[in-house]
């Protein structure tokens, strides 16, 4: 039997592209892979989500620039129910709203409708019945070439019966006469031996049956496998991918010598299409989502690998598997196909593939930033750059800073992190030219990262190099980083990136710095979970979201960023219209 096999008697989906899926204003892991966020874009309106609820701004209002807020709509069906509303997708003039329901036990995916006015309407209500929904580090949806897609699980030593166990297919009601079962068909055996096992799903619904007005519920296709409970997923341009990590053995499994064999990590591939799933053994864990990135002809992945693996050495090392042997049933592992990398001395590991190196951290060194020590040595931390062309030639770069955060702009990366106390400080690693060299350094002197999502960041980078950054930041020492329970507003800085991708101040717009409107409450997913402010690049302007306050900036060569306008989404629509 193979390990993986077409499933019989599930609907088959062609993908094709669609003129309805703008160029995203999010900064996403791949160019043409959307993920959901709190702030989106359709034509001249911005939706934003907060609060349980979705707001539209006009950026040209009366067919000039400006900010003019026009509507919101509650996602949430009563203020007592039990919900958090975390992601949003656009798809056409459709906003598509994913959480997760503690009363339902489901994740909800909820559809509204943006009019021509910038009008919000409610179209309708499903749920993805999951044990859980929020990740802490990956956003859980993706839309590519108009499908949706989304990964569930369950944990079954939690199901009592699993004949009853509900389908991961939508339902309008959650009533089982409404919900399918999960067919055997659809469901891969398991490859590994573990003591959890976790059922792993991966739904894909094409959106435009979701947004068919007819009545019946979405033409949606799940794919599971039975499998451990640590991995990452990762979605490319053609698939979406599931690495599950190798599943450790209880003591007495060991001591028995029972299930002493084959026992690997899995790498599985679900395509968009109706071609079947394929799967593969590989060795090693991945650091987070970041350390893949799927190529037309080999997958590559930054993986650790413990003692025993690839010839008895731990340590770091780069897989470039060819595509063509992920296939229906697992191919026995190539030592030939992982490039052992420098180690990782010491610090968190932060990681990025762009279109021709991988960078990681091989030392990062942590600023104690409330430490009441004066004389703390300026941090540094040490980059190393791998070819994707030339693996085994890996170039080691130093940034005097540490590295909290690592993100692509273009044909750069940029670090940030912390130099000493003074404040947030930022460094661009121009990848042009025959090496790789660090380019530029800003110091944001008092100013302090707050929010860790790879959403936070966005940048405008052009052609010749040259551009502008923008991300959260705050004044409080005590309040860099981003705790998931800290939903204060912050500001948003913005650097200016040079043609030779030098880095210079352009200044701050200041956040919402008061309390809301007194007609305005929170009732439902108060906690911004997955952060509230973001830069916004769009229409050539400059916009910032903090919290419920949309804000639009300008740009000068002397002076820097300032404000010119802003709007509150807090007060009454009437009342803010005539702003």
């Amino acid at each position: 039997m193979a390990d993986v096999e077409p499933a019989a008697g599930v609907d088959q989906v062609t993908v094709t592209g669609s003129a309805e899926e703008a160029a995203s204003i999010t900064n996403t892991q791949e160019a043409g892979v959307d993920e959901g966020d709190v702030v989106k874009q359709i034509g001249r309106y911005l939706i934003v989500m907060q609060d349980g609820r979705l707001f539209s701004v006009d950026l040209m209002p009366d067919g000039a620039p400006g900010l003019k807020f026009v509507d919101r709509e509650n996602v949430y069906q009563t203020a007592e129910e039990d919900t958090w509303y975390d992601e949003m997708l656009v798809f056409g003039n459709q906003m598509i709203v994913i959480g997760y329901s503690y009363d339902a036990e489901a994740s909800v995916f909820a559809v509204l409708e943006l009019a021509e006015d910038g009008t919000i309407t409610f179209r309708d209500r499903f749920f993805l019945p999951a044990m859980d929904y929020y990740d802490g580090d990956n956003y859980t949806t993706r839309l590519v070439n108009g499908q949706l897609a989304l990964h569930t699980s369950f944990y079954l030593v939690d199901i009592d019966d699993f004949e009853a166990l509900n389908a991961p297919v939508l339902s309008r009601t959650m009533a089982k006469t409404d919900t399918s079962r999960l067919k055997a068909e659809t469901v891969y055996r398991p490859l590994q031996d573990t003591n959890d096992p976790l059922l792993h799903t991966i739904t894909l619904c094409p959106l435009k049956t979701v947004l068919a007005d007819t009545g019946t519920a979405p033409d949606c296709r799940t794919t599971a496998f039975l499998a451990s409970d640590s991995y990452e997923y990762y979605a490319s341009q053609d698939a979406v991918w599931l690495w599950v990590n190798a599943a450790d053995k209880s003591w007495w499994q060991n001591s028995a010598g029972d299930h002493d064999g084959d026992n690997p990590a899995l790498l599985y591939s679900i395509p968009y299409g109706d071609a079947a799933p394929g799967v593969a053994k590989v060795q090693g864990e991945p650091v987070n989502q970041f350390s893949m990135a799927a190529a037309s002809d080999v997958f590559r992945a930054f993986v650790r690998l413990e003692e025993g693996e690839d010839d008895g050495q731990a340590g770091y090392a780069l897989m470039q598997l060819p595509r063509e042997r992920i296939g229906a049933a697992a191919a026995d592992i190539d030592p030939a196909d992982y490039v052992a990398l420098p180690d990782v001395e010491d610090g968190t590991i932060e990681n990025r593939f762009t279109n021709t190196h991988f960078a990681y951290t091989t030392y990062n060194e942590t600023v104690p930033l409330w430490s009441s020590d004066e004389q703390l040595p300026l941090a540094s931390s040490r980059l190393t750059l791998v070819p994707l062309g030339d693996p085994a030639s890996p170039l080691t770069l130093d940034v005097h800073q540490s590295v909290i955060r690592l993100e692509r702009a273009r044909d750069h990366l940029v670090a940030t992190g912390y130099m000493d106390r003074r404040g947030l400080s930022l460094s661009s690693i121009d990848l042009r030219g025959e090496a790789p060299k660090v380019a530029g350094q800003v110091t944001l002197v008092s100013r302090y990262e707050s929010e860790n999502r790879s959403h936070a960041f966005n940048s405008r980078i052009g052609p010749e190099g040259d551009g502008l950054i923008g991300l959260p930041t705050v004044q409080q020492t005590w309040e860099a980083g981003r705790w998931v329970w800290r939903s204060d507003n912050s500001d948003l800085s913005y650097i200016k990136v040079g043609t030779d991708a030098s880095l210079h101040s352009a200044g701050t717009l200041m956040g919402a710095d008061g309390e809301p409107d007194p007609s305005y409450e929170c009732e439902v997913s108060c906690i911004d979970w997955y952060g509230n402010s973001r830069p916004i690049f769009t229409l050539g302007r400059i916009f910032a979201l903090s919290g419920t306050t949309v804000i639009e900036g300008q740009l000068d060569a002397d002076r820097g960023i300032s404000e010119i306008r802003r709007v509150d989404l807090t007060l009454p629509v009437a009342v803010a219209s005539e702003q």
